[in-house]
């Protein structure tokens, strides 16, 4: 259901379109955010980024701002996806369920948000032209559904400061499946960012020759870590 239309931008991105999608997998509602390029065109296919973590991205980040500079100056229109873990009506914040390795999520995502998504949008189905982002319990959700998805579905996965201390599995899983059809973006902070952990992780996937980037900033585990990598990851994927 669209429950509200706004715009964001009249550079590089254009409205912002608000969704509420009841999931069968979760048993309850979820909101999401579509953005879309200044002058979208639904008989064009656009490549599509999913970020878990929506509001946080959309209000308290500089991410908005950087993938709409970056989608003028390069003339590389994207959609981007703001998947919301906030509970509709009251606000609580689901994502210590949603985002720790939850298979339930990651059904949703395949068989209800995904079809939602490229019904209504023109967006692209390949998984050379989705991709997958997200921070912290989100890099840890980026991770496993890399290893649930084998690069059927996400093409492109970022993996921002990783917490994986809650399944520490999934770096040796990482280690030990073969090599699979996914480029990686990984980032970290270089103090008070698990980065030991996430420095272990870029090893393993570099030695196991994936696509990879991986970008150090001189922050802890805070937005301005993230805000610092959001180029990065956007100029790895869509101008490499």
């Amino acid at each position: 259901m669209l429950t509200m239309v706004m715009v964001y931008s009249s550079q590089g991105l254009g409205q912002i379109k608000r969704h509420t999608i009841s999931s069968k997998k979760m048993g309850y509602a979820i909101d999401y955010s579509v953005v879309l390029p200044n002058q979208y065109d639904s008989s064009k296919t656009y490549p599509v980024v999913y970020m878990t973590d929506g509001p946080t991205v959309e209000n308290k980040s500089k991410f908005l701002n950087v993938a709409s500079d970056f989608q003028l100056k390069n003339q590389k229109p994207f959609i981007i996806v703001l998947v919301s873990p906030e509970h509709p009506e009251t606000g609580r914040n689901r994502r210590n369920t949603e985002l720790l390795a939850n298979p339930n999520y990651f059904e949703f995502f395949i068989s209800e948000l995904l079809p939602q998504v490229e019904k209504e949008y023109a967006v692209a189905t390949t998984p050379s032209e989705r991709y997958l982002n997200g921070v912290s319990f989100g890099g840890l959700n980026s991770l496993y559904f890399g290893l649930e998805d084998q690069g059927k579905t996400f093409g492109n996965i970022a993996v921002m400061s990783p917490a994986i201390h809650p399944k520490p599995y999934l770096k040796k899983a990482y280690s030990d499946t073969p090599k699979m059809p996914i480029r990686f973006f990984i980032s970290s902070g270089d103090r008070f960012d698990n980065e030991k952990t996430t420095r272990e992780l870029m090893a393993i996937i570099k030695f196991k020759g994936y696509d990879l980037g991986y970008n150090e900033v001189p922050h802890g585990h805070t937005m301005k870590n993230w805000d610092k990598n959001w180029l990065p990851m956007l100029e790895f994927f869509f101008k490499k």
